[in-house]
């Protein structure tokens, strides 16, 4: 494995192919976007599975009001503009990549459990327990926990999870306050992961790396980043203790550089230093 560099801000897709080769070879070129016959597609997901995932995903964010076969999903995403395309298909690659590099940590600590904060509508769980599905694992990384503190945006994971069946593993998606279940039930070397992490989650995943030493990975916008700096007078990573830490800073440069209209993601991978 090339390991990426420490302390310096890498493309995201390096550092999920350096630690995701052993496991799933060639998946990190697979999750980037790409256009096949005029269509935008996520290659892992093949060019049919990526219109529904994609579709899902836009119905989950409006809201999933009405019941939809899979033809009328795919059909109510094809009528969007490109840019909105676009946007949907970089996202849910953003959130596949940060699922990704968790599973790969996961698969080399086998014995820690899993945790993510904020899944949202639950792409990255759902993403997160396929991969771990395909392979042959341990009980405690096959089931992951997922806390989401928006009690509407849980209720719509759960359904998303219903909705794709037979695709993934076992997902505990729990309606609450991430961070305290964390303080509370978290331990040495646990695996946390956490896509687009808002101020509060990002300041209690800080909390958190404080009182134990666990793998986080964990992306999040610029703005939130100039808001922990304004406020703690240093970028998130640097807030990280690197006695207890290697870490490897991030930025998605497939997001940042298609989705210029939104606010640019980056990141921190923090490894304890015996794990890295």
């Amino acid at each position: 494995m090339v390991v990426p560099l420490k302390q310096i801000r890498q493309d995201l897709c390096k550092i999920v192919k350096a630690y995701s080769e052993k496991f799933f070879p060639k998946i990190a070129e697979q999750l980037t976007p790409c256009w096949e016959d005029g269509a935008i597609v996520i290659p892992y997901l093949g060019c049919e599975d990526s219109q529904h995932i994609l579709a899902l995903k836009m119905m989950a964010m409006k809201g999933l009001k009405k019941k939809m076969t899979s033809q009328e999903l795919v059909r109510s995403f094809l009528r969007q503009k490109r840019k909105d395309k676009i946007f949907l298909a970089y996202n849910l690659s953003h959130e596949f990549k940060i699922a990704t590099l968790a599973a790969s940590i996961a698969l080399s600590n086998q014995e820690k459990r899993v945790f993510e904060v904020g899944p949202c509508c639950g792409f990255s769980s759902l993403h997160y327990s396929h991969l771990i599905k395909e392979k042959v694992v341990s009980k405690q990384i096959s089931k992951l926990i997922s806390i989401e503190s928006n009690k509407e945006w849980a209720d719509r994971a759960n359904d998303i999870k219903n909705v794709v069946g037979s695709y993934i593993g076992e997902i505990n998606f729990l309606f609450g306050d991430g961070i305290n279940y964390l303080l509370k039930s978290s331990a040495d070397s646990d695996i946390i992961f956490s896509s687009i992490a808002e101020p509060r989650v990002l300041e209690g995943l800080f909390a958190v790396s404080q009182s134990r030493t666990v793998n986080l990975v964990v992306s999040y916008s610029q703005k939130t980043n100039e808001y922990i700096k304004t406020k703690n007078n240093l970028d998130f990573e640097n807030l990280l203790d690197s006695q207890k830490y290697d870490i490897f800073p991030f930025e998605d440069g497939d997001y940042n550089k298609h989705v210029n209209w939104d606010i640019r993601k980056i990141g921190v991978l923090a490894l304890p230093i015996s794990n890295s």
